[in-house]
């Protein structure tokens, strides 16, 4: 299994990661007037590259859990990083104005919980971007080596996210690309040798990590104009706190 270092070396141009966060970014400009967002919350922040690039629309803020994350964080020249649980956060009442949850809800038991504290330390109207694993058909041994509980659906998550007290302002599928070879990947994975199953990173020629960047990224333009996805690897929502 990969270490934070791995992680951090490759986690600001690896196809994968890079794509997700063009997504995430793109969606946030598209959607939210950032610019009167003053701080931003990137809890689970890893190796601080999404947080490094939202640093650049108002006062950003990490929290992890790993204090490995945390010592990349810095490495990265960033401040402001928490040492702490999501579902039991350091963090004072309504103080938050966009916060993002990336690749999170799936690794947690009780996820209203999980919501509570994130409305908690929103400020009324304040926005929340959660992006998850897609289907529990392509749940697979990869996503028991990575501590994954669960995977979404997008009715699923309006469904949570709404009972939790907001209001869902977009809601799609994403990485469609990628669908058909987790879903191989699904019914290979039985076959597969352990050192494989909790293999997440495989390095790849410069020129298809750039191919596989460019392809992922061709969905940004139908997301920005809020269509919906109709499937993919992954699912990304954006919420807004209503009460």
């Amino acid at each position: 299994m990969e270490t934070f270092e791995d992680l951090y070396r490759i986690e600001d141009e690896y196809w994968w990661a890079k794509a997700h966060q063009k997504v995430i970014i793109s969606l946030l400009e598209s959607t939210v007037n950032l610019s009167s967002f003053k701080r931003i919350l990137d809890i689970g922040c890893g190796g601080g590259g999404l947080l490094s690039r939202l640093k650049s629309y108002g006062q950003g803020y990490g929290i992890d859990l790993n204090t490995e994350a945390i010592k990349y964080c810095k490495k990265r020249q960033l401040s402001n990083i928490i040492c702490g649980q999501a579902n039991s956060l350091p963090i004072k009442h309504e103080s938050f104005d966009v916060i993002c949850a990336v690749e999170l809800m799936e690794h947690v038991e009780d996820e209203q919980v999980l919501l509570g504290e994130f409305s908690r330390i929103m400020k009324k109207g304040a926005v929340l971007l959660i992006t998850a694993p897609a289907f529990n058909f392509l749940f697979s041994k990869h996503d028991e080596w990575v501590g994954h509980k669960r995977r979404y659906t997008v009715a699923g998550f309006k469904t949570i996210l709404s009972s939790a007290g907001f209001k869902i302002i977009q809601a799609s599928y994403f990485h469609m690309l990628l669908f058909p070879v987790l879903f191989v990947m699904s019914k290979w994975g039985r076959f597969a040798s352990a050192a494989q199953k909790k293999q997440t990173v495989v390095e790849l020629p410069l020129f298809l990590n750039q191919l596989l960047t460019l392809l992922l990224c061709a969905e940004i333009p139908i997301l920005k104009q809020k269509i919906s996805l109709p499937f993919g690897s992954s699912v990304i929502v954006l919420a807004q706190k209503i009460r």
